[in-house]
């Protein structure tokens, strides 16, 4: 018999099978509570409880699980909030418009704890449904509803309980959940292919560009050792130097935020990306960035033209002629991060830095090196691309089963 329709009262969405009730998520479950505390500082490998962060909702958990990542002790929680089989906890905090208020459900059989910035969703729903209609579409986009782009995004239990909802009787929760199990499981595991794709693809670039850097492009030169023990054999015919010894290295600037502007026409480096700065900086030309402090502790980048760098990086200049793209990446190899002054807040020094001995190959060698890596890793970057572009489509088609199924638009027997 030919499934039964009525207008869901909601534009967006249309119609809806019959049956079906639209309804705010706070009056359809039995409470909406906030989690409490679990510093990471109070997590630990041997922690005799088990407790969810609300970071870990973005970054260790998909749909759902059963065993937490994460453990503490008890006797340092004051105001312990437990959790049971069935709940849904909805990140409160987030940086990420798009995905704030990201949900999971724990279908795990032991307690265990919510910590602070999570809304913890009691109810006698089908836990696995309520959670695939959070995550949907629709609902994400009553979570975004009005919320700014800032550092950090926050929503609140009210806003999380007025979301509006499409509720099918429960049998039909629990054929929609199975068939979302089965459906979003097989597109997660091609999704996870591409990604292991990617795992690989990112050593074998890692592994192309080091050997070229270190050892050079023709495999049976001879080699001699080159006294510097992270290298080992050098090819015969190359030296080593210090890295002072071909560039000048510059803390940059300590720039306050009145004196950076959104739009300007030179670019400020460091800290948080670039951004525009209105006065014209003494030097042109092409320039390796060092970052010098924070989480980009060593990561490396190239500028070019007329800039400012802030104290958060450390600029290149050129001493000697040089081809840039191999210094830079034999930098990159080099992990300039291990030589961080400190593991609490990594920050390196630039007399250390510059004074780190480095394998030098006659400048043409640099030249055809640079060169190489310019075409091998453009052709490596495709195809990693390629596997990204998939793994984008795989996420949006999961989106579009999940919606199609949650708003009644999939019949499913």
């Amino acid at each position: 018999m030919e499934r039964e329709y009525k207008d869901s009262g909601i534009e967006w969405i249309g119609r809806i099978p019959k049956e079906w009730e639209v309804k705010k998520l706070k009056f359809i479950v039995d409470s909406l509570s906030k989690g409490n505390g679990i510093t990471k500082e109070e997590v630990f490998a041997d922690g005799d409880t088990p407790c969810v962060r609300y970071g870990e909702i973005y970054t260790k958990y998909n749909h759902s699980f059963n065993y937490c990542v994460s453990a503490t002790n008890i006797a340092i929680q004051k105001s312990p909030h437990y959790i049971n089989h069935g709940d849904i906890l909805c990140a409160g905090t987030g940086e990420s418009v798009e995905e704030i208020g990201k949900n999971v459900v724990y279908l795990g059989e032991t307690s265990c704890l919510a910590g602070g910035d999570i809304i913890v969703i009691r109810h006698h729903q089908n836990p696995s449904f309520l959670s695939y209609a959070l995550n949907s579409n629709y609902a994400q986009a009553q979570k975004s509803k009005g919320k700014a782009k800032l550092k950090v995004v926050h929503i609140s239990a009210f806003e999380i309980g007025s979301i509006l909802l499409l509720l099918p009787p429960l049998p039909e929760q629990q054929r929609i959940a199975s068939y979302l199990d089965k459906k979003c499981g097989e597109i997660d595991g091609l999704i996870e292919l591409q990604e292991q794709m990617i795992a690989q693809l990112t050593d074998y670039k890692q592994s192309v560009i080091t050997d070229a850097v270190t050892k050079g492009l023709n495999p049976d030169a001879e080699l001699v050792p080159s006294g510097i023990d992270w290298i080992g054999d050098l090819p015969k015919g190359w030296s080593t130097c210090r890295i002072k010894d071909i560039v000048n290295l510059q803390s940059g600037t300590n720039l306050t935020t009145m004196e950076i502007s959104d739009k300007g026409p030179y670019p400020v480096y460091g800290g948080n990306g670039f951004r525009g700065y209105y006065e014209e900086y003494s030097n042109d030309g092409d320039f390796i960035l060092i970052g010098r402090q924070g989480a980009l502790c060593g990561n490396i980048n190239y500028a070019s033209g007329k800039f400012w760098a802030t104290e958060h990086a450390v600029v290149c200049y050129r001493k000697r002629e040089f081809a840039q793209k191999w210094l830079g990446e034999l930098l990159r190899v080099m992990n300039l991060g291990q030589y961080s002054l400190s593991a609490a807040q990594p920050g390196l020094s630039v007399e250390r830095i510059e004074n780190l001995r480095i394998p030098l190959p006659p400048l043409s060698e640099q030249q055809a090196i640079a060169s190489y890596l310019d075409t091998k890793c453009s052709e490596i970057n495709t195809l990693i691309a390629l596997k990204q572009q998939k793994i984008e489509t795989l996420k949006s088609y999961k989106k579009s089963v999940i919606f199609e199924a949650v708003t009644g638009k999939t019949t499913i027997a």
